[in-house]
């Protein structure tokens, strides 16, 4: 008499075949066999609901039925079909011609007809396992084009919505602004345009106990929430998590999705997709961020411009941080606290042997800035009718150098095509040249169709964007009180001032984001 271990299995992956293949009917036919069996004896069952038939390490009942074989608790195995045992074609021929077969267990799959002690139907069970693999393959296809039309609608379809937001109760595919954790998103961006650097937020909010937010939405959205990349010993904000904030185009309204990618449908494991290749919808939802504010902070994370220091009520903000270079190595200024002044980066680090110190007082910048800014807007201002003349030109100057960075991004998509072009024609010598096969030259062929339609796609939006906006604001007027500029902030220099160079001897260029023709 054998000692059987029932094992059954469910997925997501089963499809429209859940109801034939459910846990109970799968016991049903199991324990009918076994009834009519003279030579069988039911040991145990062993489910594994929730499962994917690709992986065998992660299912817990089928790793407790093993160790259950191993101490001799077990003499066989019984499963519906061969499917519920596995769908990946290798690993799941292992176990049957292989692993079984060493220790002496006996396997038998019902509707398939094997049974290992009679070697009945063992030719065939090699071309189930097989139809099996390739029944997953397509499954696989089917759902990641179906997740890809849904990402291009621009409905949400991963499994929590970001921080920051919830998922709308009457429409899961869409956001609704959280306003607690929408607050904390705020107060990130405007610190860090304040002159703080991305581990001084971090470190900020965890003195000040804001939870960070994996552990925000385990305690106060109670959601059952898991991140891989949390290390268990961090018990608070990090730099990275600041980071990945502030670079996030979710928080002014855009849907972002396609991120990751798996490497095959036979591995559990993720490659990162570039920015330009990912899934991105505009205006899905509530931004909790100004889009004028959020490419301020990107221009700002381009300058890789890092301030060690938290700024506290008490000492100077850190204002000039990531737009002060040195002119001589090029590199950032940074703050020196205690002489409340800049010196250039490159030195503090590693001598004079590679740079000079360049040091300047920040009573010196704000000074010199304040007299740059009014001495334009007096000249402006005195201008008269030269003035709204000069505005008409500075928004001529504004729609010329937007129809240069179109036609730039025009060009880029179209060498892009280019690149595609040639790609499919080596892909068609490769083929002709049986270097790969008819399977894999079908697939290439799609892959690069579809990424050509994707860039037309793209193409046809950049020609279809207007070219010309409204006339501009000159933009320093609005910080001018009755002909003075009372205090240099950090929202007067990122909206007005590109970069400043530090020259030998304090001498100072300044770049304005805008500038007057007027001497």
């Amino acid at each position: 008499m054998y000692k059987m271990a029932a094992y059954c299995r469910l997925s997501r992956d089963d499809g429209e075949n859940r109801s034939s293949e459910s846990i109970e009917n799968q016991i049903k036919i199991i324990r009918e066999y076994i009834e009519k069996s003279e030579d069988l004896e039911l040991a145990d069952s062993y489910i594994d609901d929730g499962f994917s038939g690709m992986y065998f390490s992660n299912r817990p009942q089928f790793q407790r039925m093993m160790k259950d074989i191993y101490e001799g608790k077990i003499q066989g195995i019984i499963t519906k079909d061969i499917s519920r045992l596995g769908r990946e074609h290798i690993e799941t021929s292992h176990y049957i011609e292989r692993v079984f077969p060493s220790i002496g267990i006996r396997f038998i799959a019902i509707l398939d007809g094997l049974d290992s002690i009679s070697h009945r139907n063992e030719e065939l069970a090699q071309f189930q396992t097989l139809f099996n693999d390739i029944y997953c393959r397509d499954i696989s296809k089917k759902i990641r084009g179906s997740l890809e039309v849904q990402k291009r609608r621009g409905n949400f379809m991963s499994g929590f919505a970001p921080y920051g937001y919830k998922k709308d109760p009457e429409n899961k595919h869409r956001f609704l602004i959280d306003t607690e954790a929408a607050q904390v998103i705020q107060r990130i961006f405007s610190l860090y345009l304040t002159g703080y650097s991305k581990g001084s937020i971090a470190k900020l909010l965890n003195e000040e106990g804001i939870l960070r937010p994996s552990e925000y939405k385990r305690r106060i959205q109670k959601l059952n929430y898991t991140n891989a990349r949390e290390k268990s010993a961090v018990g608070g904000w990090t730099y990275p998590t600041i980071h990945g904030i502030l670079k996030n185009r979710v928080y002014i309204g855009d849907m972002v999705q396609h991120k990751t990618e798996k490497i095959s449908y036979k591995i559990d494991q993720y490659r990162y997709i570039p920015p330009n290749e990912q899934i991105i919808v505009a205006d899905t939802h509530a931004a909790i961020i100004d889009k004028n504010t959020f490419v301020q902070v990107q221009e700002l994370l381009k300058r890789r411009a890092r301030n060690s220091e938290i700024p506290r009520e008490s000492t100077k903000k850190n204002h000039y941080i990531g737009i002060i270079l040195c002119g001589e190595c090029g590199r950032p200024m940074i703050r020196k606290e205690r002489r409340n002044g800049y010196e250039c980066a490159l030195y503090h680090q590693k001598g004079n042997a590679y740079c000079r110190s360049h040091f300047i007082e920040q009573s010196i910048l704000d000074y010199v800035i304040k007299i740059e800014i009014k001495r334009q807007m007096k000249t402006l201002l005195e201008a008269g009718d030269e003035f709204e003349i000069w505005g008409r030109e500075y928004q001529k100057i504004v729609e010329k150098n937007r129809s240069i960075r179109k036609k730039e991004r025009l060009e880029n998509r179209k060498k892009e095509l280019k690149k595609i072009e040639k790609y499919k024609k080596k892909t068609y010598e490769n083929y002709e040249g049986s270097v790969i096969n008819q399977e894999e030259y079908a697939r290439y062929q799609k892959d690069y169709t579809e990424k050509e339609k994707n860039i037309q796609k793209e193409i046809e939006r950049i020609r279809a964007e207007k070219e010309y906006g409204k006339i501009l604001e000159i933009p320093a007027i609005r910080w001018i009180e009755n002909g003075e500029i009372t205090e240099i902030t950090r929202g007067i220099l990122i909206e007005l001032i590109d970069r400043i160079v530090v020259n030998e001897k304090k001498t100072l260029d300044i770049f304005c984001k805008y500038q007057s023709p007027y001497k």
